[in-house]
Formats: structure tokens, sequence, C-alpha cells
């Protein structure tokens, strides 16, 4: 029989909706038939109905992998879904080829739970530690999430021997309720939770995802290791436990049948992905949920220290700093997590390069999104907290920006052309924001000089590193468009050669500017976040106007 493998779209979405009563159905399912008009009418509207079907299953089990079949009329299609993707068999006519189906049914109720694509490193907690779980983890929880089951996650370290002083080899953690679900079936499918440790008797968060194995890919969990081992506990995740996850399925297979002679699906790439699962010791609450402005400034400088510790002392870029990225903890202090994207400076230099440009399309500097073959440099991520302050001041924050909200984080923070080969290509309107004009005119934060002069004196020194970056970029001859990729290579070693003389050749600049405007007075003590944009967007519905779509903050690998 001829299948077809399809590397699934980030894209899909039910024609429902995502929000989706949570039933017996979905905790249990575990071979859904999906049922469709045998005209056929939609083919669009039938792909993302499977992959909706797909994607709660996936969320709402802790499942490696779902089988599905897709009936229309007296045609038949077997569909495996796992992270990395779906296999999907071409269809047949089950009134002619009854015993392929039969096969197929006999053969999935003769396997066993693990082969069916249950998660054996998960199971339900028992009555007691439901009990206790939820007494522990209640303050964590959404009003929505009271309903979830509770889980108890094995999390494990497959190398103990280069394990830091802080881990354990092995946990056990009650989780309850995701705070961070997957929004689609393939891709890393980070689940986020609050967890209880009832050996240390504390609250830590359990990170549940699956990781790309790409060359180009570093685990999160050594990277935090070497964090962790330099000494740097303050400010970032401790790893506690975790590592990859032993099992047959723990890995996807979706990639493997990608060049198959029997393929007919699309050929874009797609890579195996592998479940790893680690706890780390902060609990974190959003950035934006703050009480004040000087609290706000005050958290993303803690951050800001936090990436300057890792550069100086480890050698590596976060490559993601972004407003998601940066939380508070229990005593009100700012840390960076999510160090998924992160890169040593010679894997930059010397590894495999990146085909993508990795960070949060909002947050990305503008020579980033601007130019997809550019190297990752540690002026793009001071460049991002940059934009983390911009964009909070611009949202949550009233300023001289609030009446025109909505054009505003469109144009600054959204815009984006086609570029070659597909490529998304933006950074006009960060430019023309950063430019001697600031588009579309002064960012004044009201009745709040000293973020007004964090914020401006902030802009006026990437302006003078974007001068000089220009000038070294002038200075190199021009190279055909195939070979860009080389020449921003020879870019990259310029720049390294005269950084020293560059505004922004170290962290020092913007730190010392962090330091300064937090002690001086004039700070509002009560202005606590409000979010206009959500305010503006509902008015411009309200008066039939089209609304921003992208109000999530959404991580884009491009």
């Amino acid at each position: 029989m001829a299948l077809r493998m399809t590397p699934v779209s980030d894209s899909g979405t039910s024609s429902h909706g995502t929000s989706v009563e949570k039933d017996d159905h979905e905790e249990h399912c575990q071979a859904p038939f999906a049922l469709e008009d045998a005209r056929g009418k939609d083919c669009a509207r039938c792909m993302d109905e499977l992959l909706s079907y797909a994607k709660t299953i996936l969320n709402h089990q802790h499942r490696t992998h779902v089988f599905m079949i897709q009936m229309a009329g007296t045609h038949a299609r077997f569909i495996r879904f796992d992270r990395g993707g779906a296999v999907v068999s071409a269809p047949f006519d089950y009134s002619q080829r009854g015993d392929l189906l039969l096969a197929f049914l006999w053969r999935f109720s003769r396997s066993n739970e693990e082969t069916k694509g249950r998660d054996p490193t998960v199971s339900r907690a028992t009555a007691v530690e439901t009990v206790l779980a939820k007494e522990k983890l209640s303050k964590w929880i959404q009003e929505d999430g009271n309903d979830w089951p509770v889980y108890k996650l094995i999390i494990q370290d497959q190398d103990f021997d280069r394990s830091t002083v802080l881990e354990r080899r092995k946990m056990e953690v009650l989780v309850w309720a995701p705070v961070a679900q997957p929004t689609s079936v393939a891709g890393n499918a980070t689940r986020g939770y609050i967890g209880y440790d009832a050996c240390s008797d504390k609250v830590v968060f359990v990170k549940d995802s699956w990781r790309s194995t790409e060359p180009v890919m570093e685990k999160e969990t050594d990277t935090l290791r070497t964090i962790n081992s330099a000494g740097i506990t303050e400010r970032v995740p401790v790893l506690l436990c975790g590592d990859d996850l032993e099992g047959v399925w723990q890995s996807t297979v979706s990639a493997r049948y990608l060049q198959g002679k029997w393929s007919v699906g699309n050929q874009r790439r797609c890579s195996r992905r592998t479940h790893t699962r680690f706890a780390t010791d902060k609990v974190g609450t959003p950035l934006e949920e703050f009480e004040n402005s000087k609290d706000f400034l005050k958290a993303v400088y803690n951050a800001f220290r936090a990436h300057r510790d890792v550069y100086e002392k480890c050698n590596i870029l976060h490559c993601d700093v972004s407003l998601g990225n940066i939380l508070v903890d229990t005593d009100g202090k700012g840390f960076l997590n999510d160090w998924d994207l992160a890169r040593a400076i010679e894997a930059i230099e010397t590894g495999p390069e990146r085909t993508f440009r990795a960070g949060t399309w909002r947050f990305m500097s503008a020579c980033l999104v601007g130019r997809p073959d550019k190297v990752h440099t540690l002026q793009d991520d001071i460049e991002s907290f940059f934009w983390v302050v911009t964009y909070t001041i611009i949202r949550f924050l009233h300023s001289s920006y609030t009446s025109d909200l909505t054009t505003v984080i469109k144009v600054i923070f959204d815009e984006y052309r086609s570029g070659s080969v597909g490529r998304r290509i933006g950074g006009l309107g960060k430019l023309s924001h950063l430019s001697s004009f600031c588009y579309p005119r002064t960012l004044i934060v009201s009745n709040n000089p000293p973020m007004s002069r964090f914020y401006e004196r902030f802009r006026m020194l990437l302006i003078a590193y974007l001068e000089f970056e220009r000038d070294v970029r002038i200075s190199l001859p021009e190279t055909p468009s195939a070979r860009r990729r080389d020449w921003e290579r020879q870019l990259y070693s310029a720049l390294r050669t005269q950084i020293p003389s560059s505004p922004l050749a170290s962290h020092e600049p913007v730190g010392s500017l962090f330091a300064e405007i937090l002690v001086v007075n004039g700070w509002p003590p009560n202005d606590s976040s409000h979010d206009y944009f959500s305010e503006s967007s509902t008015k411009a519905e309200d008066e039939g106007k089209e609304s921003d779509s992208s109000i999530k903050l959404r991580r884009r690998r491009l």
C-alpha cells in the first residue's frame, strides 16, 4: 500500500477554534475515527479538522504518538501522528478491501499500551497524591485548569556522571494542569508545568518538549549544566534533574519515511525529534504582570545581568531574548528562562551553520529580521532587550503611542514581506523607529521621566552601534545573493576584529544605563501594567476595523 509522508504544518487549527472541552474521550481515546464528507468538498478544512483532533488528543493525553482512521464514504486512510509529522496511507475502499481495515484493527488491539502511543513515564496520581498536589499547586492553576487530572511524571538523568552537584538522578513530580501548551501537532510541543516534588517538599518547574536532534541544536539540559557548573545559579534556572527520556517511542519516526520511494507527499524538511523532560528550581510569573514600571525594569535588568554572566563565563548566547522568556520568581526577581535556542560562541563561529534565524520575531534585532543569513551576535541579543522594554512600554504603559497602538505594533513589531525562497524579511519598521526621527513620533511614557530617559538613551546606543556596523559593512565588497551567507560570515569576522571600538563592545554600556536609571527619583509608585493592546483591538473590532490577529507571542524560526 502506498503511503504519504506529511510534515504537519504548524498552522493547522480546527475550524471550530482551539477551545475544546475536556472529557473522557479526550483522556482515554486511543484510535479515533474521523468521519468526513464523502464528496471531499474542502480538503483544507478536512486537514484542519484532522490536525485539530490529533492536537487535542496529544495535548490532553501523555502520548508519544497517536493513530487515526479517516473515513469518507466507503474509503479510509490510516494516519500516524507524532511530534515530527504524520505518515498517511493511500485511501482504500474498505467495502472491497475490508481485510486491510480488519488487519489494522486486529494488530492495534493486540499491541501493548506503549506501542499504541501511551507514554510509560507518566501515570495517574493516586487519590492521596491528587489531594496533596492540589493543595500545593492550587495557587498556580487557572480556574479553567481545575478539571485536569493530576499526573506523576518520571524525570531522570541518562548520564548521571556528568551531572552537577545540585542534580538528582531521578525525580517523580506531581503535576496538575499545564501552564503552557503546544499550539500545533509538529514541533517542539513544549508543555510547562508547575510541579510538586514530595521528596524535597518543594514546588518546581517542569519542562516537557520534543527537541530537534539537528547538529545545530544544543540540548537545553547540557546548556543549563554548563551554566550552573560555572557557578551561575542566580537569575537563571538551576537544573535539578532531567534529560532525554529512554524508550523505543521517545523519538519521532515520521522523518525516517520522508525520503521513501513510496512517499508522494510534501518533501519539505522534517527533522527527528527526541522527547526530553527536566525540572528546574525557579517558578516564574509573566514579566508583563508588574505592579509598577520600576519593578518591571528591575526584572529586565536581572535577566540582562544573567545574560552578561553566561556570556562572560561560558561564552554562550541566549539567542531568544523575548518578553515570554523573562520571568519573575517568587522573590520578585527576574530571571532569563528557556535556553533551548542558546548556542556557544565557538559553535557559532566554527560549528555547522543554522539555516534558520533563532528567536521570537517581535523581539529579534532589526538586522536579524532583515537579513536571513546574518550570523547571530552579542549585539543582536542586547538589542532584543531593548525591544522587550519598548514593546512593554507601548503595550502595557500609557504613552504617546497609546492612541495608535494597533497600527504601531503592526508596523514596528509585526512587519514583514516575502523574500527569496519564501523567507520572511522585516526590520523596516524597527529601523525607522531607531532612526533619528523615531517613527512614528518620539516615544514618551506618560508621567514617567525615568522610563522615558532609559528608553531614549538605550535607543541612542543602538543607533550608534548600527552606524558602526554600517561603516564596516560598506567597506566589504558586495557579493551575489547566492553567496550571501558567505558574505555575512565575512562581515561577522570583520566586526569581531573591530568590535573593541564599537559603542556596544560589551554589556557594560547598557548595564551601566540600567544601574543608573534604577536609582534616580521620579518613578511612579503604582503604574501597574494595563493591556492597552487588547483594549485597542476590541475597540477596533467594535468599529468594524480589522484587528491585529497576531496578539499571541509566538516563537518563529525563520
